[in-house]
């Protein structure tokens, strides 16, 4: 008898770790719960101009901002209605829009259950890699949950340079999971929503998100003398180099998961390259990976119009006019897909 006690006793540090961390966590999710969703800045709006209008969507543009810079919507439908197969698109791309970010959106586009949901044009990013800067920034924080989480840490090992960087590589993305999962980074934006939901700020970025269907426009040219020379050296340089390089073969298994997202929601997936200069690799996908329609138009030979001086923004965006070109070339892309041809 008295041994069994002192198991007893020996174990109930043990226990009370464990209730407490039961309870915390129970705690933590029921504010989450009961709170607004935390604001993400041109993601909120995104999703809540989206979702109001979910069911008269049957395309939508998923990528970073060479996407929200690059393709108008309202031209987009515009172009493919003359040509007789209308559409009614939407601009899902933001900055910097990361692999496990994307594959967070996918998920949160297909719980909302949109009815006429066709078409997922996706910009095929491979990224993963966090700046220490920006931990606990809330929007790196809000998409870390499980499955999201673990394609970072498969990304971030694969993208890192040597042995040496895999695990602060990996360790970044778990930190902003467990922040993710303890309210941590997205506190304050708990707390404020309840109070500045409708500011003038906020408001102003929702009418431009409605107004333009998610596009950002961006008017005007900002080289000067020596960076217009610098980029059309550059220019130059990525003609000879493009699509020498071939992905990855693990990082080409992590878009794949994007396409079966994608299947998953009973949308065909299309990977539209943007014209910029960062990623002329080959993209081989997994022989069991879902069927994907692939257009690219950072071909420079084929599209020297999208990569001329005066249709550019800077060197990795596109102004209104060359947006306008970007658009229609995707737009013709779109339409020999849908019609049946092959344009890969």
């Amino acid at each position: 008898m008295h041994s069994t006690s002192q198991k007893t006793q020996a174990f109930r540090p043990f226990l009370l770790i464990l209730c407490f961390l039961i309870s915390f966590l129970v705690s933590v999710n029921g504010i989450r719960w009961l709170t607004p969703e935390p604001y993400i800045r041109f993601f909120s709006e995104r999703l809540t101009v989206f979702e109001s209008q979910k069911d008269e969507y049957n395309l939508v543009f998923i990528g970073s901002s060479h996407l929200r810079s690059g393709i108008d919507p309202l031209l987009f439908d515009r172009l493919t209605a003359e040509a007789g197969y209308p559409c009614k698109s939407f601009n899902f791309s933001m900055r910097g829009i990361q692999l496990p970010e994307m594959l967070h959106l996918l998920r949160r586009i297909r719980t909302l259950r949109p009815a006429d949901l066709k078409w997922v044009v996706l910009e095929p990013r491979t990224w993963t890699y966090i700046r220490t800067v920006n931990i606990k920034h809330r929007r790196l924080v809000y998409f870390h949950d499980v499955p999201s989480t673990l394609m970072a840490l498969r990304g971030a090992y694969h993208q890192a340079k040597s042995r040496a960087d895999r695990f602060p590589a990996c360790r970044i993305h778990l930190q902003q999971f467990g922040y993710r999962l303890t309210n941590q980074g997205l506190a304050r934006s708990l707390i404020t929503n309840l109070y500045h939901g409708n500011s003038p700020a906020r408001a102003e970025l929702l009418q431009q998100v409605v107004t333009h269907q998610g596009y950002n426009p961006r008017k005007g040219c900002t080289f000067n003398l020596a960076n217009s020379r610098f980029y059309e050296e550059n220019v130059q340089t990525f003609a000879s180099n493009y699509r020498k390089s071939p992905l990855k073969p693990e990082l080409a298994e992590l878009l794949a998961r994007l396409l079966c997202e994608i299947e998953a929601m009973g949308a065909k997936p299309i990977f539209l390259f943007p014209p910029i200069m960062g990623s002329p690799y080959e993209l081989e996908l997994p022989a069991d990976s879902p069927a994907v329609d692939i257009v690219r138009l950072d071909d420079v030979e084929r599209y020297p119009e999208l990569f001329a001086l005066e249709n550019r923004w800077d060197m990795e965006h596109m102004n209104t006019i060359g947006a306008e070109l970007t658009t229609t070339a995707a737009a013709e892309a779109f339409l020999g897909i849908a019609n049946g041809k092959d344009e890969r």
